[in-house]
């Protein structure tokens, strides 16, 4: 047992370790104090993996550096059965920091770690990550990252929850990640918060994977109240995304920009955005949405209840657009200087404030194949789909008892070429 030591201006507040060998089980570090880095345990350049397992490492600090408990160099390292309770970096890393190393994660639990900047449990520089069947809940960092801060890594984060963590300031209430490759499976992220973009997930200049999780009550002050991405590739699959929120911005479920999307056999419901898309806002990217859910999603003050895309190319198919509100346009979908392919889609008893019940398209190249239209309603005209300013080709289509509470029961068209071929129009209504 390690308790209350300390290292005025030096490194490891209870051990410091340097070009040796180590393994270490059943030790408890609580109350130990480092002047720089690693406030209980410093690890560098040893001559063989570092085995850590059935740790308790609690009230740790840092007094100017990083690594609230742990700052390792070693690779590889290895953390099974540890309790990180309570610790505290000044800089980064308010339980673990590892850098330019190969880190396993297993079956460890992070709780109320605090960092002054970034992670507020682990941050992961320039090496290999695993974490596994792990836990992060109410873990802080003033700036990005509220339990795990990733840069410049390969990162994969399998069978493990995130709750209640905070990124106060900027980014990735969850997790934040830039200029690195991360997978992340059967994961759960509830209740994170940040002060900015990605209220669950971060992600910039990077490739991510996200397979078999669950998105739920995230919240962001700006953009992507469950993930924000930006300037990345990230392939989204059998993924769950409900009751996030973007507070002041874009996309309450995802938000993305500058990036390439896949979004497969997914479920959106009940997200929210004060701005442009209440389940997905996209902006100059490209886009594929395939057999994907939404419902009840809300944009309130703005447009694409269910989805907004702007600047992009865009492949829907086989999409369920239901019970999606937006306060001005596009209750299920809003595309403005698009091209846009849908096909085998519903949109039903979605609403727009404005135009476009179903969908609006401005300045948008778009081609419907095969959709239904059933039961939307729009505050003033295109119950079912206004086109703008653009060209719409709808082919073998059918559109059933929508409403323009205007005008335009439908379909309405406005300085556009529309051609509409072997479709079925029955009681739409205009109530003019």
């Amino acid at each position: 047992i390690f308790i209350n030591n300390t290292a005025n201006s030096e490194d490891g507040g209870g051990v410091r370790i340097r070009n040796g060998r180590v393994a270490m089980i059943n030790n408890t570090f609580i109350g130990n104090r480092a002047g720089r880095d690693g406030g209980a345990l410093d690890l560098e350049d040893l001559e063989s993996e570092a085995i850590f397992a059935s740790y308790n490492f609690s009230n740790n600090n840092t007094c100017s550096r990083s690594a609230g408990a742990i700052i390792t160099w070693t690779d590889p390292s290895i953390f099974e059965n540890i309790i990180f309770i309570d610790n505290v970096a000044s800089r980064n890393g308010g339980g673990l920091t590892s850098s330019e190393s190969s880190t396993n994660i297993v079956n460890c639990r992070f709780s109320s770690n605090t960092a002054g900047r970034d992670g507020g449990s682990v941050v992961l520089d320039e090496g290999t990550f695993s974490i596994t069947n792990s836990s992060f809940n109410n873990n802080t960092a003033w700036r990005n990252g509220g339990a795990v801060d990733a840069w410049n890594s390969n990162v994969t984060i399998t069978n493990t929850t995130l709750h209640s963590n905070n990124a106060t300031t900027y980014n990735g209430g969850g997790v934040d990640v830039s200029e690195s490759t991360i997978y992340i499976a059967n994961c759960y992220f509830s209740d994170n918060r940040a002060g900015r973009n990605g209220g669950g997930v971060d992600v910039s200049e990077s490739n991510i994977t996200v397979l078999n999780s669950y998105f739920s009550g995230n919240r962001a002050g700006g953009d992507g109240g469950g993930v924000d991405v930006s300037e990345s590739t990230i392939t989204i699959t059998n993924v769950t995304v409900n009751s996030n929120i973007a507070a002041d911005s874009t996309g309450g479920g995802v938000d993305v920009s500058g990036s390439t999307v896949s979004i497969t056999n997914s479920f959106f419901s009940e997200n929210r955005a004060s701005r442009d898309g209440g389940g997905i806002d996209v902006w100059n990217s490209t886009i594929a949405i395939t057999n994907v859910t939404l419902n009840s999603n809300i944009a309130t003050g703005s447009n694409g209840g269910g989805v907004d895309i702007g600047e992009s190319v865009i492949l829907i198919t086989n999409g369920h657009f239901s019970n999606n509100t937006a306060g001005q346009q596009g209750g299920g979908l809003r595309v403005s200087e698009c091209t846009l392919y849908l096909e085998d889609t519903t949109f039903h008893t979605n609403s727009a404030g404005g135009y476009g019940g179903a969908t609006y398209t401005w300045r948008t190249f778009v081609t419907t194949d095969n959709s239904y239209f059933i039961n939307n309603t729009a505050g003033l005209s295109g119950g079912a789909f206004t086109n703008y300013d653009g060209i719409a080709v709808v082919a073998s289509s059918t559109f059933t008892s929508n409403t323009g509470l205007s005008s335009g029961s439908s379909v309405s068209i406005s300085d556009s070429t529309t051609n509409i071929t072997n479709s079925t129009f029955t009681y739409n209504v205009a109530n003019t």
